[in-house]
C-alpha cells in the first residue's frame, strides 16, 4: 500500500482551550504496507477527506490532579466539539481523566448534527491499573462505553503496567496513605485486552508506560494473537527513550511520545527545580537558525525519528505554531546536537513515587529503599 496522497494536509485548530496534539511522523512509502499491517491503529488513513486528521489527536484531560494535565469537566465537551468543528477526528483519553461522559456527549451531538460519522473518528481509551484482573478488563471497556454511548473505541491501551487494588477509588491507599498495588501477570491482562478486540468492542489495542522487558513479556506471550500496536512512554530531547525506541521499531511498535514539550510545571506531579526544555540552549541555536521556535524544533526531532507526538498547549497561538513542523526539516546536524542534550531525565517523577513507570527500568534516580521496595515487586507487578 502506498503512502496515502493527502498527507500534508493541515486543519485549522482555532481552539484556545486545552488541547494535546498528536503528530504522526511522515514515513518513507515503502513503510507503509508494514505499518498498515502492524499497526492497525492507523485503519482509517483509508478514508481520503479525513486525510488530515493522521496528523492530530486531541486529548481532554480532568481537573481534578489525577491526570497529568487540568482541564475542568464543563470545559472538555466544548472543547471537543470546537475540535471536531476545526477538523480533528482522533481523540485520545482514559477512564482515570474522569470526563467521558463529556467528551462522548460532544461526540455525539457532532454526529447527530451531520459535522461527522462515527466511523470518521478515531477515539482510544485505556484500561486503569484498578481493573488489572482479566475478569475485570472487558467490564473496564464496557463501562467507558457506556459513559461514550458508544459501540466500540477504535484503540484500547494497558494505561500502566503495574496493578492496583481493584475497587472504585482511583488510586486506593492503606490506612498510612501508601498506595495499594497488586502484583499480577500482565501476560493474562493482554489475553482479556485480545478478547476485547475479538468482540468487536475496540478495534485495535496497545500499552502504555512499558518498557522493553514488558514488551517482550507480551510479544512471547505463549498463544499471542496479537502484538501491541503502539506503546506511549514519556518522551522529549531530556528524555529521548533511545534504546526503547529502537526495540519499539524492531518489533514494528509505533512508539508515541507524551510530554514531547516537556511539561506543565504543576507541583503535584513536576518537581520545581525541573529544567525547563523550552529554555534548553541547543534547541533555542536551532530554533533561531530554522526561522523556528524550541518548541516546534523539539516536535520536529521527534517526528524526523519516527515517534508520534503529543504535544501539549494551552493557547491558540501555541496550537497553531505546534503544527508547523511539516514544512523544514532539521539537518543530521541539528539532529545530532539534540541527541547531545539527552540527560534521561524524567518530569513525571511523582509516577515512580507511585510506582508508574514510563517505558524504562527503575534506576538510581529513586532513593535506595524505594527503589528497593519497587524492584522487589516480581515477577510483573513493575518489571521482571
Amino acid at each position: 500500500m502506498e503512502a496515502p496522497p493527502l498527507l500534508l494536509a493541515m486543519p485549522n485548530p482555532a481552539c484556545g482551550l486545552s488541547l494535546r496534539l498528536l503528530l504522526l511522523p511522515l514515513l518513507p512509502a515503502g513503510a507503509w504496507s508494514q505499518l498498515w499491517k502492524e499497526a492497525e491503529v492507523l485503519y482509517i488513513l483509508i478514508e481520503k477527506q479525513l486525510a488530515a486528521m493522521y496528523h492530530t489527536l486531541l486529548a481532554i484531560e480532568p481537573i481534578d490532579g489525577k491526570a497529568l494535565t487540568k482541564v475542568p469537566k464543563s470545559k472538555a465537551r466544548e472543547a471537543t466539539k470546537v475540535a471536531i468543528d476545526v477538523g480533528y477526528r482522533h481523540f485520545d483519553a482514559a477512564y482515570v481523566y474522569e470526563n467521558e461522559e463529556e467528551v462522548g456527549q460532544a461526540l455525539r451531538e457532532k454526529i447527530a448534527d451531520g459535522t461527522v460519522k462515527r466511523e470518521e473518528l478515531f477515539y482510544t481509551t485505556k484500561l486503569w491499573a484498578t481493573f488489572f484482573r482479566p475478569e475485570l478488563v472487558r467490564p473496564a471497556l464496557e463501562r467507558s462505553l457506556k459513559k461514550l454511548q458508544l459501540d466500540y473505541v477504535d484503540l484500547f491501551l494497558i494505561h500502566v503496567p503495574v496493578a492496583m487494588k481493584p475497587g472504585e477509588e482511583l488510586f486506593p491507599k492503606d490506612a498510612s496513605g501508601e498506595i495499594i498495588f497488586e502484583t499480577v501477570d500482565l501476560r493474562e491482562i493482554w489475553t482479556a485486552l485480545e478478547k476485547c478486540k475479538d468482540v468487536g468492542l475496540t478495534k485495535s489495542i496497545g500499552v502504555s508506560n512499558f518498557n522493553h522487558k514488558q514488551l517482550d513479556m507480551i510479544l512471547n506471550k505463549p498463544g499471542l494473537k496479537y502484538k501491541p500496536v503502539c506503546n506511549q512512554v514519556e518522551c522529549h530531547p531530556y528524555l529521548n527513550q533511545s534504546k526503547l525506541l529502537e526495540f519499539c521499531k524492531s518489533k514494528d511498535i509505533v512508539l508515541v511520545a507524551y510530554s514531547a514539550l516537556g511539561t506543565q510545571r504543576d507541583p503535584k506531579w513536576v518537581p520545581e527545580d525541573s529544567p525547563h526544555l523550552l529554555e534548553d540552549p541547543v534547541l533555542k541555536e536551532i530554533a533561531k537558525k530554522h526561522s523556528r521556535n524550541p518548541g516546534q524544533v523539539a516536535l520536529r526531532y521527534q517526528l524526523q525519528r519516527g515517534v508520534v507526538v503529543l504535544a501539549k498547549s494551552f493557547n491558540e497561538k501555541r496550537i497553531k505554531e505546534n503544527f508547523q513542523v511539516f514544512d523544514f526539516e532539521l539537518t543530521p546536524e541539528d539532529m545530532k546536537a539534540i541527541d547531545g542534550v539527552n540527560r534521561n531525565f524524567r518530569y513525571f517523577k511523582a509516577q515512580f513515587e507511585a510506582g508508574l513507570l514510563s517505558g524504562v527500568e527503575v534506576t538510581q534516580e529513586l532513593p535506595a529503599d524505594l527503589r528497593t521496595k519497587v524492584n522487589s515487586r516480581t515477577p510483573y507487578g513493575i518489571r521482571q
